[in-house]
């Protein structure tokens, strides 16, 4: 169960608003946040897939719209001469259950694309761009640009933007 907004201290003039409870069964274990230019929130399952909440007026949960998003690494090679990444096959998921779709503990939308940090597909990890190419507003285009060593709950998590808009910069853990 999600944290009563009145048990929440916030600074002065701000004021905290339940929008969703994430059903741990069906959605996971929500780890990081990005926004999209239309002002939605873009989120990522630790063991699972993408997920898009489209937010309502602000004072009110209704109509709080969540969409999983269909992408998925799993049918997407990496690129040519990016070597497999190290460590064994990587968790499982929840239970005994197959790897998960996606794995990512990062996530940054700039310039027209959604960077996502894998951590948790190993032989997939590092940080991939998904685009729409054809303005159905689903991410059609799936490319991996970096791999990176290590994974799990200490490896590669954060992307952010550089202090001059240019570049990202990636925040990784100890296990990477």
């Amino acid at each position: 169960t999600a944290t009563a907004p009145s048990a929440i201290t916030v600074a002065p003039g701000f004021k905290v608003e339940l929008l969703y409870t994430v059903p741990k069964t069906d959605q996971g274990s929500w780890v990081a946040l990005a926004l999209d230019p239309q002002g939605r929130l873009l989120t990522s399952d630790q063991y699972g897939g993408l997920f898009r909440l489209t937010l309502p007026p602000l004072g009110s949960a209704a109509g709080t719209k969540i969409e999983k998003l269909a992408v998925k690494l799993g049918e997407v090679a990496p690129a040519p001469g990016a070597a497999p990444a190290a460590g064994g096959a990587g968790k499982k998921g929840k239970g005994d259950q197959a790897p998960p779709d996606i794995g990512a503990h990062g996530l940054l939308y700039a310039f027209d694309s959604l960077y996502v940090m894998v951590s948790e597909v190993a032989n997939k990890r590092g940080v991939w761009r998904l685009r729409d190419t054809n303005n159905d507003d689903q991410f059609d285009e799936v490319k991996f640009l970096r791999e990176t060593k290590g994974g799990g709950e200490h490896g590669p998590h954060a992307l952010v933007l550089s202090p001059d808009g240019k570049s990202i910069y990636f925040a990784a853990g100890n296990h990477t």
